[in-house]
């Protein structure tokens, strides 16, 4: 039987028992689970220890700073001996048959890759909500690469699936050790261009996602680093990319450029750092045809091209004057 790593990194999450819980119980029994502890301040360590106690297949180790959520997937990954591994974010959970299941796939096809569903849960209103990957895995392929299906490099994330260990490290794919965040863009892209074999599997429940943690909220750190990550792909699309790869990548580019709600909540009042952010982000839009700009709705068009053309001023105006606009819609409607 092969064994399969479950690598959990924690970083003040108190709630964490729920996650290595869902690992504890998987139906495929020959796991290990690798905890890793990125530094936290509070009883999150106290509470990994004790569960480990009634598990044994639990390892855990504690970075004696915080390193961020890169280096502490890269610590993961050092520590983990099994054939196969899965990523579970500390606040959410993995359904009892979703290392199973996407094992079997894997072994059957010889997948380097297994992507599964995820299921997205809206805990304060407890209903299932779709998840922007669902029109992504949304069909059963096998043998695939991801030049025969591009888009695979939209599913951002890196949860809801299971990799083959080998074909990651004679790959050397790795986190980026100098971004702490948005690891997962990068990650995702760089495993998918080593020529990795894959599966999609839509009927095959993986992860269940708490909607609401990580990937809603924003600070400056978070930003810079998924737009450096997004430049590094960037640049090696342009290189290493077919066309459709290429188009993929500059379709994300512009998205991250002209949707700024994200970055507004992390700049908040500061004007002019917030400029200065816009004016970084020039690299991204450069090679943006003009009929790709003009496909945008009429604000985010304008906030692309005049990042595009150098007038930051000019893109924050019309996001700061789009906002005024939708915040008045809002007040109107409620009033009507």
């Amino acid at each position: 039987m092969a064994l399969v790593s479950v690598i959990v990194i924690a970083y003040n999450n108190e709630n964490i028992s729920s996650a290595l819980l869902s690992a504890s119980q998987q139906i495929y029994s020959n796991v290990e689970i690798i905890v890793v502890d990125d530094g936290s301040s509070d009883q999150t360590y106290s509470l990994i220890k004790e569960f480990s106690l009634s598990d044994k297949r639990v390892k855990y180790v504690q970075n004696k700073t915080n390193l961020g959520r890169s280096a502490s997937r890269n610590v993961g990954l050092s520590l983990s001996a099994g054939e196969y591994f899965v990523f579970l974010d500390a606040d959410d959970f993995l359904p009892a048959p979703s290392v199973k299941e996407q094992l079997d796939i894997a072994i059957a096809y010889q997948a380097d890759i297994v992507f599964g569903k995820t299921t997205a849960i809206d805990i304060e209103k407890n209903l299932e909500v779709s998840h922007y990957t669902d029109h992504i895995i949304n069909k059963t392929l096998n043998n695939i690469d991801v030049k025969q299906k591009p888009n695979l490099i939209n599913n951002n994330q890196i949860v809801g699936r299971l990799y083959r260990k080998d074909y990651v490290t004679k790959n050397d794919i790795l986190f980026p050790d100098n971004r702490r965040n948005a690891e997962d863009l990068y990650f995702n892209y760089f495993s998918l261009m080593q020529g990795a074999v894959v599966s999609t599997a839509p009927n095959v429940n993986s992860y269940i996602y708490k909607v609401g943690n990580y990937l809603n909220t924003g600070s400056k750190n978070k930003i810079c680093d998924a737009r450096d990550n997004l430049l590094e792909i960037l640049n090696h699309a342009i290189n290493y990319g077919n066309q459709q790869i290429l188009d993929v990548v500059l379709k994300k580019c512009l998205d991250f450029v002209s949707i700024l709600d994200r970055p507004a909540k992390a700049y908040g009042s500061d004007e002019r750092d917030f400029i200065n952010f816009l004016a970084s982000l020039r690299p991204l839009v450069s090679n943006i045809s003009e009929a790709d700009i003009d496909s945008l709705p009429v604000h985010r068009r304008d906030i692309a091209r005049f990042i595009k053309n150098g007038y930051y001023y000019g893109a924050y105006d019309r996001w700061v004057n789009s906002k005024m606009y939708w915040s008045k819609w809002k007040q109107k409607t409620a009033k009507s």
